[in-house]
């Protein structure tokens, strides 16, 4: 939504992309290569040769990363003061609509 409201017509697409690559696809891959070795630094193996993972731990560190983001959102996140200037229809300009004379 904020980037339909933001961008121009002719970027939304590109824009919208790269949101949902930035969104979907980087944080996806990232947690690919961080999370296995996470896990089998949180993995702890019991004298009775029981494999336990401190999950409370693993789930603290995307956590902190999360409210990372959103500390370094609300610094350096500016929103435009205005809106983007009007888009004119592809049709021409729209003609006021009157009653139909019989």
């Amino acid at each position: 939504i904020f980037v339909d409201a933001v961008f121009p017509k002719d970027v939304r697409s590109s824009a919208q992309g790269l949101f949902n690559l930035l969104i979907l696809g980087v944080g996806n891959v990232v947690a690919s290569f961080l999370f296995p070795s996470l896990i089998s630094r949180l993995t702890q193996t019991g004298a009775d040769g029981v494999a336990t993972v401190d999950y409370t731990s693993l789930f603290l560190v995307p956590t902190g990363m999360a409210l990372a983001a959103v500390c370094l959102l609300a610094l350096f996140f500016k929103p435009p003061t205005r809106a983007p200037v009007a888009e004119v229809a592809d049709d021409g300009p729209v003609a006021a609509a009157t009653p139909a004379q019989p």
